[in-house]
């Protein structure tokens, strides 16, 4: 077993949905998370 050094990560699904404004159900929820304009990274999550 491999022991990592420092803060875990957290599940993927709670880093993604924090990065939303979830509005109402009725309407559009915008990403609110960084966006690199360097390079194409649409759906990329670290």
């Amino acid at each position: 077993m491999v022991k990592h050094k420092g803060r875990q990560r957290r599940p993927l699904a709670e880093h993604f949905w924090e990065k939303i404004d979830q509005r109402g159900s009725d309407e559009c929820w915008p990403w609110i998370g960084s966006i690199d304009t360097r390079r194409e990274t649409w759906g990329c999550l670290p």
